[in-house]
């Protein structure tokens, strides 16, 4: 009786874990740069010519980008992920067919072409998986895969007592649904004031600012007010939908019957 009242409180708290992130933004790249996300941040397309791969996305339709091809909204409005930064996720399909350069920033939001620390939340390739784009924020361990494939990333970074001197700073990251390691990293709370001076811009793609940019595909680029749990993201990357969550306690209670079932 004990496992079962554990496994349906887990269950919950699952529940409402889920329905605590909130989606702001969504680029689909179903042969356009509308945000179906219902914030109206639609795209502009820089750089070469604007092209699809239609029907060979990770889902549906995606962009493919060449060197310096960037989609950018300058005015996005991210609601209370720019204002208050409390908690923010985000997570694109990305398919490299060539190792992109050191620095390459692949998608994100705030300001590419500021050098200020903390100006963007982004995921970028330094040495691997980075976010969220300045030295001081977090590294880990896995390398980004160029292998002509779709793959998913996720990264997601919260704040418990922002502003205070008992605050801290929790990343998470993702490849493909599975969480990485953290790699030693500096975790100075110094940059957090920086935060609410991000700028609310929205893009994928190169910046030149940077010194490098990169080549290949991207699809299902999307920000969220929260943190996603990993239930969430299992569900991101095995059909594209976060699963509600009545959809996942009714998920858990079906497991609680064949527990009860099998006892």
């Amino acid at each position: 009786m004990k496992k079962v009242c554990l496994t349906m409180f887990l269950c919950f708290c699952m529940a409402v874990t889920a329905q605590a992130a909130n989606l702001v933004h969504q680029w689909s790249f179903e042969s356009n740069l509308l945000d179906t996300s219902e914030s109206g941040n639609t795209g502009t397309f820089t750089g070469g010519t604007e092209t699809y791969a239609v029907g060979a996305g990770a889902f549906g339709d995606a962009i493919s980008l060449g060197v310096g091809d960037q989609v950018a909204n300058t005015a996005a409005s991210l609601g209370s992920v720019v204002q208050a930064l409390g908690e923010s996720t985000i997570n694109f399909w990305l398919k490299l067919d060539e190792a992109p350069a050191s620095l390459a920033y692949f998608g994100g939001f705030g300001d590419p072409l500021s050098a200020v620390q903390g100006t963007t939340r982004s995921i970028i390739n330094f040495n691997g998986f980075y976010y969220a784009g300045q030295t001081l924020d977090a590294a880990f361990g896995d390398p980004i895969i160029v292998d002509s494939e779709w793959h998913m990333y996720t990264a997601s970074v919260s704040f418990d007592d922002l502003g205070t001197p008992e605050e801290t700073v929790t990343w998470a990251a993702f490849i493909d649904g599975v969480e990485l390691e953290l790699s030693p990293a500096i975790m100075d709370s110094a940059w957090v004031a920086c935060f609410n001076d991000v700028a609310p811009t929205v893009s994928v793609g190169g910046t030149s600012f940077w010194g490098s940019t990169w080549a290949g595909g991207i699809d299902e680029f999307t920000v969220w007010e929260g943190a996603l749990s990993q239930g969430a993201i299992t569900g991101l990357y095995n059909n594209n939908v976060v699963p509600e969550p009545a959809t996942l306690l009714l998920l858990g209670l079906g497991g609680v019957l064949l527990r009860r079932r099998r006892a």
